[in-house]
C-alpha cells in the first residue's frame, strides 16, 4: 500500500469519526474506528520528515493549514482548543530537535534534546491542541521505532497508551468509564501500516491537506441545515 492510499484511507476514517461525533455522537463505535486515523497520519508525517527535502517548506505548509483548518474546526466541533495540524506541526518541530546537534559533548546534547521536547509537550497541552502531548510523543514514537522492530514499536505504542490512560482510571466506574480505554483501540491502525510499501503513489498533498478544513466546513454547513 503507497502512501497515497494510506492517506486516502486515514481521511476516510477522519471523516466517519467526525461524522459521529458531531452527528451521532451516542454512537461510539464511529468514534472507536476514528481512533485509527490520527496513528496513521503521524507515521506519514514522520515518512514526509525523513524524505522532503525542504523542510522549511514542509513545516510551512502544515503550519499555513493550521491556521486555515482553525475556524472550521470550532465551527464543527463547538470548541476552543486547536485542530490537529497544530500537533503534527509541534511533532514535526520535536522531530526536528531530536536530530539537530546542539552541543558535541553527548551528554549536554540529550539533555537539551530532553528537555526541547518537554517544553513542546507541555506547551501543547497547555493550549489545547487536540491529542496535545499525547500526538507529540506517538510522532516521536514512530521516528524513533522506524526501522526498528515492528515489536518494539508495538510496546512502545501500548506504553505510551497506558501513560495517556493511567490518569483517566478515577473515571473508570462512572457510567461509560469504559470508554477511557478508547483510544487504545488507535493501536488497530497498526495493522494499517504494516501494509506500507514504503512507495509515494499518485501526488495530491495539497488535496489531502485541503481535506481537513473542507470536510469540517461542509459537516457543519449541513448540521445548520438540519438543525
Amino acid at each position: 500500500m503507497s502512501s497515497f492510499w494510506l492517506k486516502v484511507l486515514a481521511c476516510v476514517i477522519m471523516l466517519i469519526d467526525h461524522v459521529g461525533a458531531i452527528f451521532f455522537p451516542k454512537l461510539w463505535g464511529l468514534r472507536v474506528i476514528g481512533r485509527l486515523a490520527f496513528p496513521i497520519f503521524s507515521f506519514l508525517l514522520v515518512e514526509g520528515y525523513t524524505k522532503t527535502s525542504n523542510l522549511t517548506k514542509y513545516s510551512t505548509r502544515l503550519f499555513l493549514f493550521a491556521l486555515i483548518s482553525q475556524y472550521p474546526f470550532m465551527l464543527a466541533f463547538k470548541i476552543k482548543s486547536f485542530n490537529i495540524f497544530f500537533t503534527l506541526f509541534a511533532g514535526l518541530m520535536a522531530l526536528y530537535v531530536l536530530d539537530y546537534k546542539f552541543y558535541e559533548d553527548e551528554k549536554k546534547d540529550r539533555i537539551i534534546k530532553l528537555l526541547a521536547v518537554i517544553a513542546i509537550c507541555i506547551f501543547v497541552k497547555q493550549i489545547h491542541t487536540d491529542y496535545d502531548f499525547y500526538g507529540v510523543l506517538m510522532i516521536i514514537i514512530f521516528k524513533v521505532f522506524k526501522d526498528k522492530s515492528f515489536p518494539k514499536l508495538v510496546g512502545a505504542l501500548v506504553l505510551l497508551n497506558f501513560i495517556y490512560v493511567l490518569p483517566m482510571l478515577k473515571y473508570l466506574a462512572y457510567p461509560n468509564g469504559y470508554r477511557i480505554f478508547m483510544q487504545s483501540t488507535s493501536l488497530m491502525a497498526l495493522a494499517l501500516i504494516a501494509f506500507y510499501n514504503g512507495e509515494r503513489g499518485r501526488k495530491l498533498k495539497y488535496a489531502f491537506y485541503a481535506f481537513y478544513p473542507v470536510h469540517l466546513t461542509i459537516l457543519y454547513l449541513i448540521k445548520r441545515f438540519i438543525a
